[in-house]
């Protein structure tokens, strides 16, 4: 039987194709002529522009009361295109299972895998899904634009109002969520990179956030903009705004502006602060820096420790630092304070501009008092405490102490009632303190002096007491209070 061609115009467009009713093909130069059963094409859609496409393995594109034009579902099956308004532009190349869905859909594109989903509750425009599987776009209230999921499994990208501009680049279980059920709950601008399990989640809103990869990473809170997990494991970036942990394991940056560069089980929460690396660190207080070592504290506001273990710098000694050592401690309100080093020491609350050089088991309780060696305890303001000092050279001063004299500087207090110290008397010319001579390094020497004219060395305790230092003729020294 010949066939005969009739145009789309020719068909009854309101009766479905009956089972004996074939697609005819005709080259454009009339020389071949070819049939297909209806039966045999599959399921097929009637368009609002009044053409029948057939759509291969079971897919479905579909609009409820608006439009749809150039929509495409190239293969596999059970894929769906579906806009309650209008539906442009959407594309699903293959694979099983895979949806649009939407009251208006524009430009949206799943290139294959199974059982993805580009799904909104108002606009859905621009969005890409390019493989995997059980992966999704959605918006729970609103609109979704230009997301993308580039693979991988049982990834998402979902917000209860808007998101836009959100990418996972692969990995599984990877997910960018914002949560709270108000107008103000959007994701913009999200990043995961790769990797397991990682998810940038906050309640109202999240932008410019980014997980470079790892496993069980999380940057999270009420808002966070621009915060930063560079990879490693189970780390967070949960301050509201440029937090960063770089990477390691179970670090947390929580602060304004904190950081972590890496290292374990650190905790960088004060705004601005810092830890380098180690384990078990924290800088609470704002601008406080940790370098490393193990579990180590920088607590006062622009506080540090430089490493170590087990130092401590408390709250509101701020300015002050630890340079490292081990169990050293500068407690509250002792600002702007030092401990070098050492073990076991430490600077008692309230005394600022205080200092232990190194040692150990010294105790500050002064203001302004520093110590020099070990077991030491301050007894008095504005001193420097030692347990023995040697010079090799002279010891000058600016003031307090005799001006220069016949090449050298006497040590001590002038005229008898000054500063606390030693010095040496010269009585010869019987002038006072015209006789002030150097310090003596050593009993030859005092001895030597002694026969020279020098009656006495003077030395005031920090009680006040001044006692006269004698020579006697054996070469010993003698100490009588004054």
């Amino acid at each position: 039987m010949a066939l005969r061609t009739q145009t789309f115009n020719d068909f009854d467009l309101n009766n479905d194709p009956q089972i004996a009713d074939f697609l005819v093909g005709v080259c454009s130069d009339g020389s071949a002529e070819f049939k297909t059963p209806v039966n045999k094409v599959g399921v097929y859609t009637l368009e609002q522009t009044g053409s029948i496409k057939p759509i291969l393995g079971g897919n479905t594109i579909s609009t409820n009361s608006g439009y749809g034009c150039y929509n495409t579902i190239a293969g596999g099956g059970s894929n769906s295109a579906y806009a309650q308004n209008n539906l442009y532009s959407n594309t699903i190349s293959g694979g099983c299972d895979n949806r649009i869905s939407s009251e208006d859909a524009c430009g949206n594109t799943i290139s294959g895998g199974y059982d993805n989903c580009i799904c909104t509750s108002d606009n859905a425009c621009s969005n890409t899904i390019s493989g995997g599987y059980y992966n999704s776009i959605c918006s729970v209230d609103d609109d979704a634009y230009a997301n993308t999921i580039s693979g991988g499994y049982c990834n998402s990208i979902c917000s209860f109002e808007d998101s836009c501009g959100n990418t996972i680049a692969g990995g599984q279980y990877n997910c960018i969520t914002s949560t709270a059920s108000c107008v103000y709950s959007c994701a913009t601008d999200n990043t995961i990179s790769g990797g397991c399990c990682n998810c940038i989640n906050t309640a109202f809103q999240s932008e410019g956030n980014t997980i470079a990869g790892g496993c069980c990473n999380t940057i999270s809170n009420y808002v966070a903009y621009h915060n930063t997990v560079g990879g490693g494991s189970c780390n967070s970036a949960s301050g509201y705004y440029v937090a960063t942990v770089a990477g390691g394991a179970c670090n947390t940056a929580s602060g304004y502006a904190s950081s972590v560069a890496g290292g374990s089980c650190n905790c960088a929460n004060g705004s601005c602060s810092t830890i380098g690396g180690g384990k078990d660190n924290e800088a609470g207080g704002t601008g406080g820096t940790v370098a490393g070592g193990y579990n180590n504290s920088a607590c006062g506001q622009h506080s540090a420790v430089g490493g170590g273990s087990n130092n401590r710098v408390r709250w509101d000694a701020n300015c002050s630092t630890i340079s490292g050592g081990y169990s050293n401690c500068i407690r509250g309100e002792a600002c702007a304070s030092t401990i070098g080093g050492g073990s076991y020491n430490q600077i008692c609350g309230g005394y600022n501009c205080s200092s232990i050089i190194g040692g150990y088991d010294n105790t500050v309780e002064h203001t302004n008092s520093h110590i020099i060696g070990s077991e030491i305890t301050t007894c008095q303001s504005d001193t420097t405490f030692v347990n023995n000092l040697v010079s090799c050279g002279q010891v000058l001063a600016s003031a307090g102490l005799p001006a220069p004299g016949n090449g050298g500087v006497g040590y001590g207090f002038s005229g008898g009632d000054g500063d606390t110290g030693l010095f040496s008397y010269n009585s010869v010319d019987g002038s006072g303190n015209d006789g002030w001579v150097s310090l003596f390094s050593n009993d030859q020497e005092v001895l030597q002096a002694a026969n020279a004219g020098v009656n006495y060395i003077r030395m005031k305790s920090p009680n006040g007491t001044a006692y006269n230092i004698t020579v006697t003729n054996s070469g010993s020294l003698s100490a009588v209070a004054v």
